[in-house]
């Protein structure tokens, strides 16, 4: 139901998207709590623990996935024998908290 809601309102799914729930509630199918990722963000989103139940939260968490998949591209993350200094650090985001 979810991707039909989606493409109703902003025309097919492309090659290698999907469409997510930003309040994390599969019930909730309105478009204001859809968003298209593709298959990276949702691995990072996922591994990053960057989905909340607040939809605003889970967009910050979307926008960090991406800062840390482009950092990742760029090369700028550890290299054996630096200090930890030289990390990207983004803390998490609790829920609850603003």
């Amino acid at each position: 139901v979810h991707r039909a809601v989606w493409e109703k309102h902003n025309g097919s799914i492309p090659e290698g998207k999907m469409v997510s729930f930003l309040d994390g509630n599969r019930d909730n199918c309105s478009i204001e709590n859809l968003v298209l990722l593709d298959h990276e963000e949702n691995m990072e989103m996922n591994r990053g623990r960057l989905r909340f139940s607040n939809p605003g939260h889970t967009e910050t968490g979307l926008l960090i996935a991406r800062v840390r998949i482009a950092a990742r591209k760029r090369g700028v993350r550890k290299k054996a024998g630096e200090g930890h200094r030289d990390r990207i650090y983004i803390p998490r985001i609790k829920e609850g908290h603003s």
